[in-house]
């Protein structure tokens, strides 16, 4: 049921804004690439270029000092995004990510309280192709829930006052 539930609900959204969707993907293009990365953040900037040592000798791998040493919650996961859209991860990322070649380590670099190690495995440009236009969609779709989720609370709220 469920399938058949979300099928339906593609579908809809494709009646609804799929004359959109050209626009759509050329406005947000670049939020649409998929990226692969390492990440490990750490408070103390000693600690961040030791670490940046360590990896730049292959003394040990992003995963095992990201297990080891990392402070934010992408330790769980050894550090690593895999092919994430671009949009999803932190805007102050972005910039960063786009100026590295796949395989290569940013020194460490503050952020707000962190100091970050950074690598880039691979970033793979957005295609309009299928699975990109439904990723679309479904954006389209939970905008317009959100406002009629928004318009009827406030419709709730005038009634109960």
């Amino acid at each position: 049921a469920w399938c058949l539930s979300e099928d339906a609900l593609t579908a809809w959204s494709r009646q609804q804004w799929g004359h959109r969707l050209e626009t759509l993907y050329l406005a947000q293009k670049q939020g649409l690439d998929l990226v692969s990365c390492s990440l490990l953040r750490v408070k103390s900037q000693h600690m961040a270029f030791e670490l940046s040592l360590r990896l730049k000798s292959n003394e040990a791998s992003f995963d095992q000092l990201s297990w080891m040493y990392g402070e934010g919650p992408e330790r769980n996961q050894g550090g690593r995004f895999v092919r994430q859209r671009m949009a999803n991860l932190p805007i102050a990322l972005q910039p960063l990510l786009r100026k590295l070649k796949p395989g290569e380590v940013l020194k460490p670099h503050r952020l707000g309280d962190w100091f970050l190690i950074m690598s880039l495995e691979e970033l793979l440009p957005a295609q309009y192709d299928s699975t990109t236009q439904d990723y679309l969609l479904r954006n389209e779709l939970t905008i317009w829930l959100d406002a009629v989720s928004s318009h009827l609370l406030s419709q709730l709220q005038l009634v109960s006052s």
